[in-house]
Order: structure tokens, then sequence, then C-alpha cells
């Protein structure tokens, strides 16, 4: 597999869309979907009403792998962890300090090289998640920013990320792991370089 290129914290694959198909498990990768508390809930999460998303998807032969590596502060990761709600909400405070930077680069990256569509790392963030419209069955409020995520078009994003992005990804199960890895992607008509997202 080629290597990644390397901007400060960000990991970029560029390839053919054909080559990442084959990482497609939906059965097995919605399964897991359906363990999350955000499954049928938001928008951005599965069932979904029909494949719409998936025409869309097969639109583009081109995508870049974009992974966000989030190192994690020594003093953090020792800190006592046997508070387990603790735990949790450092881990969600850092991966959304990432999605902070990495959601708004890949939507200004989807809007520089229209037509083009941007998967996000992970559930929609634009409401919270107890406020998104589906759960009174109404249209999402966002449309212009809420996007779908690899994992819930039923993508084996970890091994993607170690195929392509040259990283494992990690959890935050008895502790802090050294760092979390967020995988993104950008499907466009065109090829793109990783100067098409930092000049």
């Amino acid at each position: 597999m080629q290597k990644p290129t390397r901007f400060g914290e960000f990991y970029i694959a560029q390839l053919p869309a054909a080559t990442l198909w084959p990482y497609r498990d939906e059965a097995k990768f919605l399964e897991f979907c359906r363990q999350c508390p955000h499954h049928a809930s938001l928008w951005s999460c599965p069932p979904y009403a029909d494949d719409t998303w998936l025409r869309e998807m097969q639109k583009f032969p081109h995508v870049v792998l974009i992974g966000l590596k989030i190192e994690i502060p020594d003093e953090l990761r020792q800190q006592d962890t046997t508070d387990k709600e603790t735990l949790k909400q450092t881990a969600r405070t850092l991966v959304g300090q990432g999605r902070d930077k990495f959601d708004p680069l890949l939507l200004e990256a989807e809007r520089a090289h229209a037509p083009a569509l941007s998967l996000h790392a992970g559930h929609c963030r634009s409401c919270p998640p107890d406020k998104c419209a589906r759960l009174k069955n109404r249209p999402c409020r966002h449309p212009n920013l809420m996007r779908l995520s690899l994992e819930s078009c039923g993508f084996d994003v970890s091994k993607i990320a170690a195929d392509f992005l040259g990283h494992e990804l990690k959890w935050s199960r008895e502790s802090l792991p050294e760092y979390f890895f967020l995988v993104g992607a950008l499907m466009s008509k065109t090829p793109l370089t990783p100067a098409d997202f930092f000049k």
C-alpha cells in the first residue's frame, strides 16, 4: 500500500474510489451501528430511508482519505481512570476538539472542489444528539452541514486506516491511549492532491 502524505497532524492518501469499495461490508458494520445509542436517532446515522447516499457516492471516481491524529499528553494518560465516566468525558472532549478543526476542513474542501462529497469522522455534531430533528420525524435542520461517515456507510474504517493511512485506530476502554485517529474522506470527480487541502 502507498504511504500517506503527512501535513502536521493530518495524514492524506489519494486513490481511485474503486479501491475503497472492497472495504465495505454493510451487514457486519451496520450491526455495530445498531449497538450505538445514536442508531435511528440522528439523520447522519443508519438506518437510512433509501440508498440515495450510495448512488451519490458512486458518482465519484476519486477519493482522498484524511486521518487526523490526536496525540494525548502524558499528563492526561497518567490520570486516575477508575472513574469510567470521567474517562469517557475526557475522550469525548479530545475527539470533539479534533473534529472542531476536521469537519470544517472537509466541508471547505467539498465546496472548493465541487462537485464533491465529504464523509466525516463520526456522527453529525450540528445539533446536540437529543435535539436532532429525526427524533420528531422532521427534516434535518442543517443539511448544508450534516454528512455521513464511512462507518455509517458500512466501511471497515480500522482496515482503511491501517492500509492507507498507516495508523491503527485506538479506543479508551480502560485508559486513554497514546492517540486517537479520526478518518474522513472527500470523494471527487477529479483527482486531488494534498496540496488541494493544505496550501
